[in-house]
């Protein structure tokens, strides 16, 4: 239990960080950071929330520090509750527009954190306010596909985590899904990134997009026909342009180049799984050559995760009329990876 002497510390700490002198401001910032690095000092930091988080939002734009601070503190589900309704996800969402901000990638890191708790997920998608619905996840959406991921610095790398969060909630899918937003061709071209944090969260995204029929119905209709290959032509002459029935396959296909990221895989092999439950998204796989695809990937796969989904994928195909034809769509199960992950 606190005593009052260290509560006493704490409210002058707190205070500090709207102190005059600017020195004094970035001394109590990089302390408050310090303490809410451990569970024991965030536990502290925790008895001062009514004043503390509203200053670390004001200056988290301009301070690294605080803004650090607010993102470790917004781990814990009742502290982010408290954030959120301190304004946070405006105050989030305006430091992304604004083109001058160089602590937007913790600006997206916090909104990561808010949108595991369910209320903090539906103020992101402002089911409030039925003309503003869904405007966030929009805006995120076309970050996520006009900013390319930079070598030292992407600040839309854990954007596809929001919308990963936001697509548990039904309202969430159904924003993503609107056939006019074309979000399963930007997270499918995702999966191509140099950034594996980009690449999950675009997998855990398109997984979570294919969870009802009528959802996978409008994803197969995203993804296009498997069959139609464009040509895009370059200074070099022309070439060939993979649909996004192949983009989505790689990851499992085995071929180069290969995905080393197990969870990508996993991700990608249940999304398959999902759209495989479905009579239509057989069918599209069937068309986009995925039984041949799954069965040479397959040979070389040895994370138990990846091969469990893959192996359910395989029953779907065998038990139905078209997949009666190839009943041996992917090499059998026993005996593979015995040990857990």
């Amino acid at each position: 239990m606190a005593s009052v002497e260290e509560d006493v510390e704490l409210q002058e700490l707190v205070d500090f960080l709207d102190h005059k002198r600017e020195d004094v401001r970035q001394m109590a910032a990089q302390h408050v950071e310090a303490l809410s690095g451990s569970v024991d000092g965030a536990a502290r930091l925790a008895r001062a929330a009514t004043k503390l988080y509203p200053s670390l939002l004001r200056g988290m734009a301009e301070d690294v520090h605080r803004a650090t601070a607010i993102v470790n503190m917004s781990q814990d589900e009742t502290q982010a509750k408290k954030i959120a309704e301190c304004g946070a996800v405006e105050r989030c969402m305006d430091m992304l527009r604004d083109g001058d901000c160089e602590h937007k990638h913790l600006a997206t890191m916090l909104l990561v954190n808010l949108t595991q708790v369910e209320s903090c997920a539906e103020g992101v998608l402002r089911l409030d306010n039925e003309k503003l619905k869904g405007v966030h996840a929009v805006f995120l959406l076309r970050r996520i596909a006009s900013t390319p991921p930079e070598e030292l610095h992407d600040p839309f790398e854990h954007a596809a985590d929001v919308l990963t969060n936001l697509t548990r909630l039904e309202a969430g899918r159904a924003v993503l899904a609107d056939r006019h937003l074309a979000a399963v061709s930007v997270l499918v071209e995702q999966l191509e990134s140099g950034s594996a944090t980009r690449r999950r969260g675009a997998a855990a995204c398109l997984k979570n997009l294919c969870m009802e029929e009528d959802s996978v119905t409008i994803v197969v209709h995203q993804l296009g026909d498997p069959h139609h290959i464009e040509t895009e032509t370059r200074e070099g002459g022309g070439t060939l342009k993979e649909t996004l029935w192949e983009k989505l396959l790689q990851p499992l296909s085995g071929k180069v180049p290969k995905e080393h990221d197990a969870q990508v895989r996993a991700l990608v092999a249940e999304t398959v799984l999902c759209i495989a439950s479905y009579d239509r998204g057989r069918k599209a796989l069937w068309k986009a050559n995925a039984p041949e695809l799954l069965r040479k990937g397959y040979e070389y796969e040895e994370d138990p995760a990846v091969c469990s989904a893959m192996e359910q994928t395989a029953e779907f195909f065998i038990t139905t009329a078209e997949g009666a034809q190839e009943s041996s769509v992917l090499p059998s199960a026993q005996g593979v990876n015995n040990e857990s992950e």
